[in-house]
């Protein structure tokens, strides 16, 4: 038996689940059977036993869970008979390391209807006198208490709850229609990806595909894609999906319907790799299809609506996404009940935009929206409602609320360890945005702490050279940079920067983020050459894989103005400044706040330069755009008006 937040029972061997599948299947057809007897016997509450000797760590670990869910793994075997578990968990324990434990679980089946199953085996064993009794696959108990009672053995009391079911039947409802139209194998890989256990879902469907008997081929290769997409091994996800789509479509007839999941999961790729181009290409011919098959308000035109809004979310074209996104809303609106669990996925990525915008009390409106939906029609404990809570941060991270992010970054860490395995890829990226705010507190070292954590999943669940390992690694090098430790701070960058140049192409955005990064501490050194070196190549990247409006060219352009106002050189500073603010006045929000940086920017210089007056012009027109889209106690507005005063002392005028 293990914690709930640690699932159940992929952790064995996979090629012996898979030959064992439909000896599994029939048990669980047996247990139902034999269920239903029992319920007629059984009116009374029904009391079991299981003994186990459990290593002090494992104890150690039981007892923290004490409130808590836990699961099994795999079916449990337990006994009427207290006497016979007492036997199994042993007077003393027979090694010092070991805990003898008696498991007392109460299930009254006249609550728990069919949220479990459970069947009295006693007559078919060959030792009747144990009195067996045995729960089904994923049986979920609350652990009420866990106290030493007999001289040697630790008793846990546990009560059977039907929420193990409850999520499991919530995850069908999610995903219903794509599990309808899926075979077994399919399903057993899209809940294998959705728990990361991608190296798993590979080795299954490698054994399938050694062997596929009567699955489909095609669609042995798109789940073996989903798993390498999982994994970042982009080149080898895209050469299965268009094995895929070349064996549906060359079928007679060809399975054009069926095509299009594979054209999206086409697009995916090619959006992972940034070819943001190439994405859409594909996203607009799945919708194309589907506008041709589907009536004008099918969810599924919604879905690729929203998908076309991802893409040009992605090239920083905010209006065109907002256009598709809210084209998907309407549909989703129209064709679903109001609190159908696919429309909070609208609502985010319109969310997502107005974050992108700097609108962030709009994008909050949005996100709380969304988390309403799903806190209503999903179990309290939901994955989902742990990403909703995660934006909700996001966004008050991003308004400068520190303490209101952390208290939605918290609570969105405290779902995903309850319902995720402990080494899952979506903890890591819920300790890493917590660990981002408190280093905008300038707590470096609590942010180092969880992006260390962070790390030590993302090593543990991915490979070696993931993205997601690049960017824990990135994150522990901005704390060490922000603590004016340089060297570690580079090495980390270096190390981020090598994952991502391996494993990304060339021209990336990600890489260019390092490259400014690493640039960044040269310029905290005072090494402005060598920064300037890392950024004009960030810039190259930039310029070649986004469009000449996007805002990380214009981030890349300030600083390099940056550099050059660092070196002393403020006409080529100014040059590179209003470069970048032409292109965040163009592709952004007028009271964007990093327009207001830019122009804050631009008075430094004109201040290092003695023109004064200049200086103050660009001061106050930061400071007014701080005013209307920040927080009255934000930071950054008390930097500008301590600008504007330093530039009025500047020319003179004390009072």
């Amino acid at each position: 038996m293990r914690p709930s937040n640690e699932m159940m029972p992929f952790d064995e061997d996979i090629e012996q689940l898979y030959l064992f599948r439909f000896f599994i299947v029939d048990l669980c057809s047996c247990l139902a059977q034999e269920y239903e007897k029992l319920k007629q016997r059984e009116k009374n509450v029904l009391r079991v036993y299981r003994g186990v000797n459990l290593s002090s760590e494992e104890f150690e670990k039981l007892k923290e869970n004490e409130g808590k869910l836990i699961s099994t793994n795999g079916f449990l075997s337990t006994s009427r008979s207290r006497e016979v578990a007492l036997h199994f968990a042993g007077e003393s324990a027979k090694h010092r390391d070991e805990v003898g434990v008696l498991f007392e679980i109460e299930c009254d089946l006249s609550e728990l209807h069919d949220a479990i199953t459970v069947a009295d085996i006693a007559h078919f064993s060959n030792f009747a006198d144990e009195e067996e009794v045995l729960f089904d696959l994923g049986a979920t108990f609350e652990i009420h208490s866990v106290h030493r009672r007999e001289s040697n053995v630790s008793v846990v009391e546990m009560v059977a709850t039907g929420i193990g079911r409850e999520t499991a039947q919530a995850y069908i409802a999610l995903n219903r229609k794509e599990l309808k139209e899926s075979s077994l194998a399919v399903m057993f890989d899209t809940l294998l990806c959705d728990m990361g256990q991608y190296d798993k879902s590979q080795t299954y469907f490698e054994t399938l595909l050694r062997n596929p008997g009567v699955e489909d081929l095609a669609h042995i290769q798109v789940s073996l894609g989903r798993t390498h997409e999982g994994k970042a091994e982009y080149a080898k996800a895209l050469e299965l999906y268009e094995c895929a789509y070349e064996i549906m479509m060359s079928t007679r007839p060809p399975r054009v319907k069926e095509s299009v999941s594979v054209l999206n999961n086409i697009a995916n790729v090619y959006a992972h790799k940034c070819e943001n181009d190439r994405a859409l290409e594909y996203y607009e011919r799945s919708l194309m299809i589907r506008e041709k098959c589907l009536p004008a308000d099918h969810p599924d035109i919604g879905a690729s609506l929203n998908n076309i809004g991802l893409g040009y979310s992605r090239k920083g074209e905010y209006d065109r996404a907002l256009e598709y996104y809210k084209r998907s809303l309407k549909i989703t609106e129209k064709c679903l009940p109001a609190d159908h669990p696919h429309m909070p996925s609208s609502l985010n990525n319109i969310g997502g935009v107005y974050v992108d915008e700097g609108k962030y009390d709009r994008a909050l409106e949005y996100y709380e929206r969304s988390l309403k939906i799903r806190e209503k029609c999903l179990p309290a404990d939901h994955p989902d409602i742990g990403a909703s809570l995660n934006n909700i941060g996001l966004g008050y991270s991003r308004k400068g609320e520190y303490d209101r992010a952390l208290e939605y970054h918290e609570r969105s860490l405290k779902i995903t360890q309850k319902c995720l395995p402990a080494d899952h890829p979506d903890i890591a990226s819920n300790l890493n945005n917590v660990g981002l705010v408190y280093s905008r507190k300038g707590e470096y070292d609590r942010a180092l702490e969880y992006y260390e954590r962070s790390l030590r999943i993302t090593q543990k669940c991915l490979p070696a050279d993931h993205p997601h390992t690049a960017d824990s690694l990135n994150n522990i090098g901005s704390a060490y940079s922000d603590k004016g430790e340089y060297d570690r701070a580079l090495e980390y960058y270096e190390r981020s920067l090598k994952i991502t140049q391996k494993c990304l192409p060339a021209d990336h955005p990600d890489i260019a983020s390092n490259l400014n990064n690493v640039g960044l501490v040269y310029s905290r050194k005072g090494e402005y050459g060598r920064a300037l070196e890392y950024y004009e190549r960030s810039l190259r990247i930039t310029q070649k894989c986004l469009p000449a409006d996007h805002p990380h060219t214009a981030d890349s352009l300030n600083n390099i103005g940056s550099a050059y106002s660092d070196k002393g050189e403020y006409d080529r500073a100014l040059e590179y400044y209003e470069r970048s603010l032409k292109i965040r006045e163009k592709c952004l929000p007028a009271d964007h706040p990093h327009t207001a940086d830019s122009l804050n920017n631009i008075g430094g210089v004109y201040v290092d330069k003695g023109e004064y007056n200049r200086a103050l012009e660009y001061y106050e027109r930061s400071l007014k755009i701080r005013e209307k889209c920040l927080p009255t106690d934000h930071p950054d507005i008390g930097t500008s008006l301590n600008n504007v005063g330093l530039g009025y002392s500047s020319k003179g005028e004390y009072d």
